[in-house]
């Protein structure tokens, strides 16, 4: 593979790594495991209704409170799955393992709760989309949590079946309520179930022992609350609902379901639907809350399933289905619920509340043998008051509450609990009273705080219940000495139990008198514990132990003293928590952009060595061409008559410039900064400069004498200066090739056929001279009044404006612009006389030459009266062009020519005379800024005429991009990219804008009217770079008011009168006064919004018959000519009234008598930016009916407004403003007239507006100047550093010279202080992330064994990510500051780093975000090893002194990382629940003495350098990217290769580490392993650094450090001793681990020592420091990639032998520890990774002896 192709596929690799690890999380459904029964008797479940936990955005019913959502109504109020989603942490919080959500298919209308389904293969929009749904799996399942769906197959939701409901629509699908009657089966009159009233337990009633068939059907076929019930026993029903069951496992994985009614199905459906889920299935299953009904209904299913008779279920164990891998399921145990909501909640009376029930519940299942481990025991759910509201009802204590859950949790069975029970909601089922959104009636933040609450006593029961794995413990009831009917009434207690050993006993009691109870059966000798008051008791030595209740209902729970956690461990709050995947994804974005980053370094190297190339091989050849070519001589004879043209050997008047020549050289016509036209020939005044036939010369042919006696004297300017090129010595003036051309005097009128005759000034006598605020006009549209030119020339508003500048300009102005037409018809000819043009030249376009003639006339004969100079361009490419085809062409080649040939014509006339004011109107000069030097770039203005048309072409491919660039004979380069290309277009505009960024400040743009400004400024993206507010509004002025008319006269109405009348005449309009005359005057075009017109016609004329439309003006696009076939529909169907003109150009007395006859003027353009046509209606007495957009509604009339440009909404409003005008009445019309017709549009207030922005752009191109003038100016010290340091490599050696002064004191400080910035800037990193992995330790949360290895959420993932991140960033910033300026960020950034840290012991919700800060500012050292050397350029051998340097610089760092880890290790303290923590007094102390010591050298570095601690090398020596990358892609074998070996190091070295961490007491352990590595790593290293420095050291120093760098399999015999090593020593906390750490310290010093030699290989400090920071990203990578597969090796490995749990990152997770005998996978890996290393090894010492700089 070529080494292009190895860095496209590094950057390849890295830019795919960050997608794949922020998707890591996002596991489809498929890919979750099956929820068994096991597996779900571990957990609780939390049961929400997915739209009432969390609403952000609620959706009020109409009627309902405007403050939260109204429950009663059916409404949807806003849940979410995604705001379930962010509640997971509130769930994970009160130690929950699984999650119990509503049904997610779509419901009828109302169904919020999820219990109306109507199509089960859609997913329920309200709570979001199928993607929200596999989101909130794929989160919860990585938080431990599993998922429960909840399925309704029973019935559908209310409504027409016929319409949406998905599969079940048919009739057949569901069971016949005629058919049901006819049978007998008792349904009720609507064919629902009779209401039967729930009977307490041990009750009788009369369908208690009713076990009919006909009981069944009751249930099965009958419907549910009026729903539509479905018939399983249907073929279609039963196929269909298994497969929509496998469907849906499949789609979304859930982990568990909850079968909805599962009871009023026909139990023989069951076992095959419960199989096609594969999850452990919980049913509902009400039958009267009886167990024998529960019994009964499961014998059924059995029986179904082939088991025994439905008779014999009481002999029968549901736990041998329940468990069976075919059928996991169980029920709800509603028959439990309701006898505790009765004992505790009193909610059928005080007569029902006896303990006793409890017992006779437990008894009646175990009578029939249905495992209770597995029954979802609850309190209160969606379909029954809240628990809280018997409290509050019955007026009984809140305690009460905590005692039935203590039942549901620590008893037998699946604890669930209903959302807002841990907020103590009330609410009845009535009118869904209990289903209030928990999130608008309780601050969730402040449930979860409180110490007291329900909340934190949910989280303490689960914790318990799952530290004991109470799911496998035995479950015995306990008596009580006291007989006492009180007693046995109130109180109930328990045990939990494993043989033996008791794990707690409850006692609950309802009571609220005081009394103390005597429970016997329990261990003698025994300690028990309170976990509320901690407070233990002891069991007698009779097994005997005595409680005293307080009366208060509280439950009594009591546990081994082993077990006991205290109240703070449960209530510490998890402040560095982080949420979901969220550190994957930030790894994964750090990975991307780091891949981006190395992308763009590869590919700016790759462009500089071809630039390089590029540069060197332009540069020979122009030196050989200018060693060879002198100026331009004299040609011998004319080639064209014959003669041979040559050079002459000696200079002579006619010489040319040799920037001319250059230019004429330069085989593809560039010019480089210059004009890149290719000339065959260039006229000058009458001579000419060509290029010899046959040859690169460049001769100069002078004038005939005949021609020089006809034409007369050199021109001369009014101060007699010449202003040609040449001197009076016939010597070129100045280097630029374009200096001003020498221009032939204008002779008297003779014969010419090849030029028109324009009239000049006094040709013999006076001279052309660029004014000093003369501005040259840029433009396409003008007028000559002189030539009586006035609109032959004009198309629209724009031509008008520039003849307001000619003929209003308080300073003389010029012109450029193009000769059309009308000056080459017959009359013109006549009465004008001929001469030469002023400037002829050929231009290039796309290889094509085309000849352009330059004429120049004025305003007058005498230069002193000229206002107005005019440069008329003569071309083929004009010259048949009319004012209505200016703008057409037939072709994008035509356009192309055409604005090419322009813009080059007008670069050369701006060249050539120096104008230094130029302003464009429109875009269509602006190009010829691209063809202008540097030093003859005028100050430009671009008046924005119409923006929305700005000269743009798409590019699109390298073929497309080279036709362009050659249309306008522009080379491709960096430069012209960056000047001509915008958003995938070569656009003409991008020149304008980033000239005026350059060299203007922005300033120069200007729109017609202030709102168009505005607009403009928003809309382009063109003009987004500019600064704000530099776009400026100049409204048009306006001086052709109609003469005669002053105010609304008798005069003026009859004049309209008559106009109107000859109009209507004219154009076959029904002739009268009566009709209100509507007139459209313009180009059609869908800007102008003729379409809108015609559309809004047909609709005005068929509502009002006195209305007419009179419609003329060119068609300019398929708007216009769409409009103009709708116009004849509408003449046709109204005859009379309208004058259809579209597509005729309507001028002079047609377009008068138009606007004089018009009653109301037309303007509904889509956007104006200024608008005539609306100033001339209005002075003629016409009312403006139109758009305010713009620059309309400056005059009077009826405008509207239009968000969208929509031509129906469009036309519609026009339709309604035409309406308005037609009910204003004639006084108010009147009125409007008089204002119109007085209103005044100084031509003179324009044009001194425009005056003074030439100021303001004037002083901004000043301003720019000086500033880059300071920028290119060398300070006085800068200039005097370079002066000596030249000197010292350059000067000859003076023996008599004193030595040179040694190094001063602080030299040797500063570098030393420089060490120590790169040892502790890692400091505060370190400590804050030790600080935020332990207050992010989840306190008193649980995590399940099944759990997944979460990759990537640990605390030193995050940081290696962002540290390697961070030393990308800090390198790429050194490059562009001065090292004393770097040197002072970097104190900066450590200060920030130690406040961020110290900030976080005090504020523990900073902790996070001070972790990322200090995590990305620790790698701002690595740019600093590049500055060690700087005061030793030219006097410091790096091979000599450099290892032993940086060999101390590691061992420093080394010592004072140990340092810090020792003062953590030190203030670690154990506590009770096995977990440690660090002392905060550690932190707070250690981060106070970085704190002085970060401000210490910020000090130092800030004020002391200032007087000579740094020297000037720190200031103007600085680390240069651009010529180094270069030398190190040169060498890039050597350093890719220690880079390799590298990270192979830090991969394996990060292994190793994770299997301590492993260990039992793994977390301890860390630190001790840690601390001795860091030891052991600084003796070696100073060790090594000290045999370096010695001369025995420095004699074998390359052998030393290259077998150093060698050492083959240390890290592989560490990994064996972790692993075997164990069994061979009996404490490994201090035998193997001090071995084992012993070897990673040879480790550290292999790998730094490999590093060390990269100082033989790269020649700079600049590729020592982008080496170095190569090597900090890959290292820290790995070591994150290290940790991370060590975590699921050595899990994996693990797997089978005893469990070790530690808490990882804010979630947690279970691993295994390691075992002897599955350890050899590890110790394979790491050996198969020193194998490779040793191969890179050797290869890198090949590479060192080849590229070694010392090597000739």
């Amino acid at each position: 593979m070529c080494w292009t192709s190895r860095q496209q596929l590094l950057a390849c690799l890295l830019l795919a790594a960050g997608p794949l690890l922020g998707t890591a999380g996002d596991r489809g459904g498929q890919h979750f495991i099956q929820g068994t029964a096991e597996g779900w008797r571990k957990r609780a479940i939390y049961q929400v209704l997915t739209d009432r936990l969390d609403a952000p955005k609620l959706q009020y019913a109409e009627g309902g409170d405007a403050t939260a959502c109204n429950v009663s109504k059916l409404s949807y109020c806003g849940g979410t799955f995604a705001s379930v989603e962010a509640r997971l942490d509130y769930i994970r919080g009160m130690n929950f393992g699984a999650v119990w959500i509503s049904p997610t298919v779509v419901n009828a209308p109302g169904g919020y709760h999820g219990y109306w389904p109507v199509d089960l293969y859609s997913t329920n929009s309200n709570f979001g989309t199928m993607k929200d749904l596999q989101r909130l799996l794929g989160t919860a399942y990585s938080q431990g949590l599993w998922v429960m769906a909840d399925v309704v197959l029973n019935h559908v939701g209310y409504g027409d079946i016929l319409h949406g409901y998905n599969p079940f629509y048919k009739d057949e699908h569901f069971h016949n309520c005629s058919i049901l009657k006819a049978e007998g089966v008792g349904c009720s009159d609507t064919c629902s179930i009779p209401s039967v009233p729930i009977l307490s337990p041990g009750a009788s009633g009369p369908n208690q022992a009713d076990a009919s068939e006909a009981s069944w059907r009751v249930q099965w076929d009958c419907q549910l609350a009026g729903l539509r019930d479905l018939d399983q026993s249907a073929p279609g029903v039963r196929a269909e609902s298994l497969h929509w069951l496998d469907w849906y496992q499949a789609q979304f994985g859930f982990q568990g379901m909850r079968i909805d009614a599962m009871g009023h199905v026909n139990a023989s459906f069951w076992p095959d639907a419960i199989a096609s889920s594969r999850v452990f299935a919980l049913g509902e299953v009400w039958h009267n809350a009886l167990v024998s009904e529960v019994a009964r209904y499961a014998g059924a299913i059995r029986h179904t399933a082939g088991g025994p008779a439905p008779a014999a279920a009481a002999a029968t164990s549901l736990s041998a289905a329940g468990s069976s891998p075919s059928q996991p399921y169980s029920f709800m145990d509603m028959t439990m619920a309701f006898a505790l909501r009765n004992v505790f909640g009193m909610e059928q009376g005080p007569q029902f509340q006896s303990c006793r029930q409890i017992s006779s519940v437990i008894a009646q299942y175990r009578s029939v043998s249905i495992d209770q481990g597995i029954l979802g025991r609850f309190i209160d759910n969606h379909d029954i008051t809240r628990f809280q509201t018997l409290l509050v009802d019955n007026g009984l204590p809140n305690s009460r509450l905590t005692s039935a859950l203590a039942f549901i949790m620590l008893a037998e069975g699946i604890p669930i609990v209903y959302y807002g029970t841990e907020a103590r909601l009330e609410g009845k089922a009535e009118y869904d009273g209990n289903r209030q959104v928990l999130s608008q009636t309780r601050d969730l933040n402040e449930v979860a705080k409180d110490s007291n609450g329900v909340y934190l006593y949910i989280k303490k029961l689960n914790w318990y219940r799952f530290k004991q794995e109470l799911w496998s413990a035995s479950f015995v009831e306990l008596s009580f000495q006291q007989q006492d009917a009180a007693t046995l009434n109130s109180t109930f207690a328990f045990k939990r139990t494993s043989g033996d050993d008791v794990y707690l006993v409850v006692v609950l009691c309802n009571d609220a008198a005081r009394r103390t109870v005597t429970l016997p059966g329990l261990q003698p000798g025994r300690d028990l514990c309170d976990i509320e008051l901690l407070s233990c008791f002891k069991v007698t030595d009779a097994g005997v132990l005595s409680i005293t209740l307080e009366g208060n209902g509280a439950p009594v729970v009591l546990v081994d003293p082993a077990f006991l956690r205290s109240n703070e461990f449960f209530s510490r709050p998890k402040e560095g928590a982080w949420k979901g995947n969220s550190f994957l994804s930030v790894g994964g974005m750090f990975l991307s952009l780091a891949g981006a980053v190395v992308s763009g370094f590869l590919i700016r190297s790759a462009w500089l060595r071809i630039r390089v190339v590029s540069f060197f091989r332009r540069v020979s050849q122009h030196v050989r061409k200018l060693s060879s070519v002198g100026a331009a001589p004299y040609c011998d004879s004319d080639p064209e008559q014959g003669g041979e043209g040559g050079p002459l050997s000696k200079a002579g008047p006619g010489r040319a410039s040799p920037g001319l020549a250059t230019v004429l050289e330069n085989k593809d016509g560039s010019s480089g900064r210059g004009l890149p036209v290719k000339l065959r020939s260039v006229r000058v005044g009458s001579g000419e400069l060509r290029r010899s036939p046959g040859t690169s010369s460049v001769c100069f042919k002078p004038p005939s004498m005949t021609s020089a006696l006809i034409n007369g004297s050199p021109f001369l300017s009014p101060a007699g200066n010449d202003i040609s090129p040449f001197g009076g010595d016939g010597q070129a003036v100045g280097p630029e090739w374009m200096r001003p051309l020498r221009m032939r005097s204008i002779g008297p009128p003779r014969t010419s056929t090849n030029a028109v005759g324009i009239p000049s000034l006094d040709q013999f006598k006076r001279g052309f001279k660029v004014l000093p605020d003369m501005v040259l006009h840029v433009t396409l549209e003008y007028t000559v009044p002189h030539m009586g030119f006035t609109t032959a020339l004009t198309y629209g508003g724009l031509g008008k404006m520039v003849d307001v500048f000619i003929r209003c300009s308080t300073v003389p102005i010029a012109v450029v612009a193009p000769m059309y037409a009308p000056f080459y018809d017959s009359i013109a000819r006549e009465r004008l006389p001929e001469t030469d043009p002023l400037l002829s030249f050929s231009v290039r376009v796309g290889g094509e030459s085309e000849w352009v003639d330059v004429f120049m006339t004025t305003d007058a004969d005498h230069s002193e009266n000229v206002r107005c100079y005019m440069f008329l361009l003569q071309s083929r490419i004009f010259r048949d062009r009319t004012r209505g085809s200016i703008y057409q062409h037939l072709s994008e080649e035509e356009q192309l020519t055409f604005l090419s040939v322009f813009n080059q014509s007008a670069s050369i006339v701006i060249n050539t005379f120096r104008f230094q004011s130029v302003q464009f109107h429109d875009y269509h000069g602006v190009l010829s800024l691209m063809y202008l030097s540097e030093a003859a770039k005028p100050s430009v203005m671009y008046v924005a005429h119409n923006a929305d048309y700005n000269g743009a072409w798409a590019l699109g491919s390298p073929g497309r991009e080279r036709y362009l660039y050659s249309m306008f004979n522009l080379p491709i380069n960096r430069d012209t990219r960056m000047s001509l290309e915008h958003q995938g277009n070569f656009d003409m505009l991008r020149s304008l804008t980033r000239h005026l960024q350059l060299r203007q400040g922005g300033m120069g743009v200007v729109g017609v009217s202030p709102r168009y400004a505005e607009r403009a400024a928003h809309k382009f993206s063109q003009f987004w770079r500019l600064p704000k507010n530099v776009v400026k509004g100049v409204l048009n002025g306006v001086d052709d008011k109609p003469e005669g008319f002053d105010g609304i006269t008798d005069a003026l109405l009859a004049a309209k009168a008559q106009a109107k009348a000859q109009l209507q005449a004219s154009c076959h309009l029904l002739v009268g006064q009566q009709y209100q005359l509507f007139v459209f005057l313009g180009r059609l075009t869908h800007q102008k919004g003729g379409d809108l017109v015609a559309a809004a016609a047909k609709v005005v004329l068929a509502a009002n018959d006195l209305v007419q439309f009179a419609v003329g003006g060119p068609i300019g696009d398929s708007w216009g000519a769409e409009a103009r076939e709708l116009l004849k529909e509408v003449a046709a169907a109204h005859p009379g009234r309208v004058w259809n003109g579209a597509g005729q150009y309507v001028s002079g007395a047609a377009k008068d008598r138009l606007v004089l006859a018009a009653d109301f003027c037309l303007c509904p353009s889509r956007f104006e930016p200024c608008g005539l046509v609306d100033i001339e209606f209005g002075w003629q007495g016409a009312l403006m009916v139109g758009h305010n957009c713009g620059g309309l509604g400056k005059m009077p009339g009826f405008y509207f407004r239009a968000e969208l440009d929509n031509i129906q909404d469009m036309a519609h409003r026009l339709e309604l403003a035409i309406y308005e005008a037609l009910e204003a009445s004639p006084s108010q019309r009147r009125a409007m007239v008089v204002d119109a017709i007085n209103k005044d549009f100084s031509p003179q207030l324009m044009v001194g507006c425009y005056n003074q922005i030439w100021r303001e752009i004037h002083s901004a191109v000043k301003a720019a100047k000086a500033k880059e003038s300071e920028g290119r100016r060398m300070s006085d010290d800068e200039a005097a550093f370079y002066k000596e340091d030249w000197l010292v490599d350059n000067k000859p050696f003076d023996a008599a010279a004193p030595p040179p002064p040694q190094a001063r004191w602080y030299t040797n400080l500063s570098t030393a202080l420089l060490i120590l910035m790169q040892v502790i800037m890692q400091i505060p990193s370190i400590y804050t992330m030790i600080f935020y992995l332990q207050t992010s330790q989840p306190t008193g949360l649980i995590s399940f064994s099944d759990q997944p290895v979460r990759l990537g959420m640990t605390g030193f993932y995050i940081y290696f990510t962002l540290y390697a991140a961070g030393a990308i960033l800090w390198q790429a910033i050194a490059f562009f500051m001065s090292p004393r300026s770097y040197i002072r960020l970097a104190c900066l950034t450590f200060l920030a780093s130690v406040l961020a840290a110290y900030w976080a012991v005090f504020v523990p919700w900073w902790t996070q975000y001070g972790y990322l800060l200090t995590s990305v500012c620790a790698a701002a050292w690595a740019p600093l090893i590049g500055f060690i050397l700087l005061e030793r350029k030219n006097r410091f051998s790096v091979s000599q002194w450099g290892p032993a340097l940086m060999g101390f610089t590691d061992a420093t760092r080394y010592l004072v990382l140990f340092l810090a880890f020792l003062a953590l290790y030190l203030g670690i303290a154990k506590t009770q629940e096995g977990d440690f923590t660090i002392d905060a007094r550690v932190y707070q102390g250690g981060a106070m003495a970085l704190l002085v010591l970060a401000t210490w050298l910020l000090m130092w570095f800030s004020d002391v350098c200032g007087s000579g601690l740094l020297s000037a090398h720190y200031t103007h020596f600085r680390l240069r990217l651009r010529s180094q990358l270069g030398l190190l892609l040169l060498h890039r074998r050597a350093w890719l290769a220690v880079t390799a070996m590298v990270a192979l190091d830090s991969f394996c070295i990060s292994f190793n580490t994770s299997y301590v961490y492993q260990m039992p007491d793994g977390q301890t352990l860390l630190f001790k392993y840690v601390c001795l590595m860091f030891a052991t790593g600084a003796v070696a290293m100073a060790a090594v650094a000290a045999l370096l420095s010695v001369r025995l050291g420095q004699v074998r120093s390359l052998g030393i450090m290259r077998g150093l760098a060698l050492l083959p399999g240390l890290l592989a015999v560490q990994a064996a001793l972790l692993t075997y090593g164990r069994a061979r020593w009996p404490d490994p906390a201090h035998n193997v681990l001090v071995v084992a750490a012993v070897v990673p310290a040879m480790g550290v010093v292999r790998m730094h020592i490999t590093g060390l030699l990269q100082l033989h290989t790269l020649p700079s400090r600049e590729t020592l420091s982008l080496a170095q920071s190569a090597q900090i990203f890959a290292g820290s990578v790995c070591i994150a990639l290290g940790g991370l597969v060590g975590f699921a090796v050595n899990s994996g490995c693990g797997r089978g032998c005893s469990p070790v749990g530690f808490p990882a990152g804010p979630a947690g997770f279970t691993l295994s520890g390691g075992c002897r005998g599955c350890g050899w996978p590890f110790v394979l890996l790491v050996s198969v990774f020193e194998a490779l290393r040793l191969a890179l090894g050797v290869l890198m010492l090949w590479l060192h002896k080849h590229e070694n700089i010392a090597v000739p």
